[in-house]
């Protein structure tokens, strides 16, 4: 629950004339208004109205006492929850004001702004902006920008914009309240508590959680002390960590919060707005709880006295038949659920807009209501519709947006394009259309976070403009700084020294100067429209695109829920197909588990693979038949599994003897051959570290201008990466010299200028200091550790060892990176790679053990090295999946070198290389071939 600002200002007029009776009533009507007694106070209001409106007709410009009883009579009304007679005195007390002083003065400009808080609680959100932009201007001319009252409207314009869904709108007027409440009244009061409850709403409506629960939290203890456990204030703060609760599944928790917010706000009467909102917020809970009858009957006494109070159209009472229709859905009655649902959408449609987010809800309560009735095609285009909602919202708040929160933003909608794989699976025989749709959604939303960071990088440092450059990377520090400020407690802040409000006000000023000076910047971030058709139009006979989905079976039944049950399926696109074609593979469970588990396990004792074939491969054949070349998209388990490695049974053909497969983020990156910007033309080429490299040693080489000259100051020791296992051990890999030297012989004899680092060169600073070489190749150990400690950055477990790594991992005294002059600690994590400048490099080669390795994260990809390096610039990364043999890896890189040079074509180099190594007896099983992926442009 959001929470709008009003002020009651009283002015008196020395001197002036007034009736002991009508100042007996009035102050007894304050005393009535706080105390919570409304009924009282306009009671005693009204007698004595017609008294002060005869007194000021007699004398418009000598008396005060009308309109001070009009401004208490309004608010009495306001806070009793009686919108049209609020509206009614709030109107003729600004005709008075307007008659007697014009509109440029106090009393005006307040009033104007509680009148525009009125018309957004009565839904009127149109008038409402008009009148807080008019205030607001009032204000501007009248008190300043750095003012209560301009700070409240402005308070009040946020809220206005949150619950339209203008999220990127909403946010940083919030910010720029909470600073100026902060700076002028306190972080002790009750405004600043108002103020980042209602920045903490906007984060639980984006899914980001985690960031809103320390401020429900903070808000609702200023609210304990300053207006005490049973005041209205305090019971809004219980009714909104009530909601972060339910959607934690803390429900008893968020009963229990309920019934105390319910106990406070009784006393405002059964028909006032903010103890229908909590009563309406128990039946949701009670409906979770499986407690129908109790709920069925609380939320028809809701919507009936929310019908009499705020009409048919009103949103909170469209909330209450949601609820409604979500009991009538779980106890069997889906005619009247539907009916419900029907309403809800058209009238949210019709006050809001068709991409905001409650109207994707209703849409997507419809079309669980027809599955359930087995209406799988209507269903399905519902689902359809609000999925289409939903892609708008991603390409309006993406923008603004860090990659932490774009991430918690997709979280809170992912399942509702994961369930609409259910419907494809459910339809695809019958209606082969909604394959196409499947697979258009795909475009939009696999990879999407990642691909949103390549994008947005590769515009802004594409455009030559140096100020703007400049300014995209201070913001991007500034924006990942304070993404981990934001987690931290208040007296973590305070303990550190952290000054939360600088930071935010850097981030929020170069966020500023972005958008003035490129329209760049705020377009970077929207994904381009993309179809399943347009990746036809590039496909050339004999190819195929082919996106791998990973889905949960999802249950259309009054539990409404995914199950345990995990589906792979193949979307494949050939030329001339009229929709594309899904393949299901149904024993997901088996392939990320037990198969899993014995393709690893084969590969290592170099057993046959054959048995793998059918459960990972076999079902997309006989839809790939005439293909030669395959462009695939991988999900999943499909990132650990190398389908190139598996062989017919029948044959022993192996598919990479079938296709050339050719590994995508996403087949979107078919339709986005971007212009590369230049790199220098020299390959850097990084091997053999010297792992026990001592600090005395280190310290003298970063001295050497040829090794760092381009190093960045603050990039020396700026992270720490995570405590690897004291007793691993980096032994030496001499056959990493031999092939960088090799590299080195075959780069040189095409012309093509090289830099190579060998033993204690091979510095993690090195690596760092790197600007846009045309290769990277670095030969030595990769490491992933599993998250043993919870909230361990998973870009912080995966890494390369260089020079000096194994005096990090043995010595008791980490790197100071305070210090004057710290030293890397010779473990390059991936999220340290990402801040490397690798833009225009177009290849990175990491010929170390299981670089490929990380987190997989369904429909983003794995987060390790592989992804920093892309993230980092880099156009294409050739990485291993497994531990591979030194000996085998010098051979497969001299020979992927020797073609590529010769070519110019990675991915067909890289599957001659897998030949040359297999026509070798010792080298033929696919453990010694087929470790190395090739993925990207």
């Amino acid at each position: 629950m959001k929470s709008a600002l009003f002020w009651i200002t009283l002015f008196f007029i020395a001197g002036e004339a007034r009736s002991q009776h009508w100042q007996t009533a009035y102050d007894s009507s304050k005393t009535y208004f706080n105390a919570g007694d409304y009924e009282r106070a306009i009671s005693l209001l009204l007698t004595v109205l017609p008294e002060t409106e005869s007194r000021y007709q007699a004398n418009p410009k000598g008396d005060s006492t009308y309109t001070r009883t009009l401004q208490l009579l309004g608010d009495c009304y306001w806070w009793a929850g009686n919108y049209p007679a609020t509206e009614a005195f709030f109107l003729k007390y600004l005709a008075v004001i307007r008659e007697r002083q014009g509109e440029q003065n106090q009393l005006y400009s307040s009033r104007l702004g509680d009148l525009g808080a009125l018309y957004y609680d009565m839904g009127r959100y149109d008038e409402a902006e008009k009148l807080y932009r008019h205030t607001l201007e009032l204000d501007r001319l009248l008190v300043g920008e750095g003012t209560v009252n301009y700070t409240t409207t402005l308070n009040n314009l946020a809220v206005l914009y949150d619950g339209l869904g203008r999220y990127e709108k909403a946010e940083p007027l919030y910010r720029q309240v909470i600073a100026q409440y902060k700076k002028l009244q306190g972080d002790q009061h009750i405004n600043y508590g108002t103020a980042i409850n209602n920045l903490a709403t906007l984060y639980y409506a984006l899914g980001r959680y985690e960031d809103a629960k320390p401020l429900y939290e903070e808000s609702l203890e200023i609210r304990r002390k300053t207006k005490g456990e049973n005041s209205r204030e305090y019971a809004n703060g219980l009714h909104n960590l009530n909601a972060l609760y339910e959607v934690l599944g803390r429900y008893r928790e968020s009963e229990s919060l309920l019934r105390k917010a319910l106990a406070i706000r009784r006393t405002l009467g059964e028909k006032h707005p903010e103890y229908l909102i909590s009563l309406s917020g128990l039946a949701k809970i009670l409906t979770q709880l499986n407690r129908y009858d109790e709920a069925l009957d609380t939320i028809r006494r809701v919507i009936r006295l929310r019908t009499e109070v705020l009409g048919p159209k009103h949103a909170d009472l469209l909330n209450s038949l949601t609820i409604l229709g979500a009991i009538y859905a779980k106890t069997g009655r889906l005619r009247q659920a539907d009916s419900l649902f029907t309403y809800v959408a058209d009238t949210r449609r019709e006050l809001f807009s068709e991409t905001h987010p409650a109207y994707a809800q209703a849409l997507h309560n419809r079309a669980a209501v027809m599955a359930m009735q087995r209406q799988y095609r209507r269903a399905e285009q519902l689902a359809d519709q609000a999925l289409q909602s939903y892609i708008s919202q991603i390409n309006t708040y993406f923008s603004g947006l860090s990659e932490q929160e774009q991430a918690d933003f997709f979280n809170s909608i992912r399942n509702y394009f994961e369930s609409y794989h259910t419907l494809g699976l459910l339809l695809h025989k019958q209606q082969p259309e909604v394959v196409g749709r499947q697979y258009n959604h795909q475009l939009i939303t696999k990879a999407l976070l990642l691909n949103t960071l390549l994008k947005t990088r590769r515009r802004i440092l594409s455009s030559q403009d140096s100020t703007l450059i400049r300014l995209y990377t201070g913001w991007q520090q500034q924006r990942e700084t304070l993404a981990h400020v934001y987690r931290l407690s208040k007296a973590d802040r305070q303990k550190q020294g952290i000054d939360l409000d600088s930071l935010e006000a850097t981030a929020n000023q170069l966020e500023k100067d972005l958008s003035a000076q490129s329209a760049l910047f705020v377009q970077a971030t929207a994904p381009a429209s993309a179809t399943w058709r347009d990746v036809q139009k590039v496909l050339k006979p004999g190819e195929a695109a082919v996106e791998m989905v990973r889905f949960r079976r999802y249950t259309f039944d009054s539990a409404g829920r995914f199950t345990d049950t995990v589906h792979y399926a193949a979307l494949i696109v050939r030329p001339g197909s009229r929709q594309p074609q899904l393949v299901l593979i149904p024993n997901g469970n088996a392939l990320e588990g037990p198969l899993l588990h014995g393709y690893r396990h084969a590969l290592r004792r170099q057993q046959p693979l054959a048995d793998f074939y059918a459960y990972y491969w076999q079902p997309l054949d006989a839809a790939l038949s005439g293909v030669h070349k395959v462009y695939f998209s991988p999900d999943g388990v499909y990132h650990l599994v190398n389908p190139a490695t598996l062989p017919r049974p029948q044959s022993g053909r192996y598919v990479t003897d079938m296709y050339q497969l050719i590994h995508l983020t996403t087949t979107r990156d078919l339709l986005q051959r971007a212009t590369a910007l230049p790199h220098t033309g020299v390959a850097t080429l990084i091997g053999f570290p010297e792992y026990g490299l001592s600090a005395t040693q280190q310290a003298q080489l970063i001295k050497e201008p040829l090794l760092t000259s381009n190093l960045p100051p603050a990039q020396l020791g700026e992270y720490r990466p995570v405590q690897l296992e004291r007793g691993r051990e980096f032994t030496p890999l001499p056959g990493t010299k031999a092939e960088v030297t090799q590299i080195d012989r075959l780069l040189t004899q095409h012309n093509i200028s090289t830099k190579t680092f060998l033993a204690e060169r091979a510095l993690e600073e090195v690596v760092k200091a790197q600007v846009r070489p045309r290769l990277l190749h670095i030969a030595t150990h990769g490491y992933f550790e599993p998250d043993s400690r919870a909230g361990s950055p998973v870009l912080l477990r995966s890494g390369l060892a260089l020079a000096g790594a194994q005096r990090s991992l043995t010595s008791s005294a980490p790197t100071d990176p305070l210090a004057e002059h710290p030293l890397d600690d010779g473990l390059l994590t991936a999220y340290e790679a990402t801040t490397l400048q690798l833009d225009g490099t177009d290849l990175v080669v990491l010929s170390a053990c299981e670089t490929g390795l990380g987190e997989v994260r369904n429909g983003e990809g794995v987060y390790g090295l592989q992804r920093a390096f892309r993230v980092a610039g880099a156009q294409s990364v050739l990485f291993s999946l497994w531990k591979v043999d030194d000996e085998a890896t010098q051979t497969l890189m001299a020979t992927f070198y020797t073609h590529w040079l010769q070519s110019g074509d990675k991915t067909q180099a890289l599957q001659q290389a897998r030949q040359r190594l297999r026509q070798e007896p010792r080298f033929s099983h696919p453990f010694f071939w087929g470790a190395f992926v090739l993925i990207g442009e």
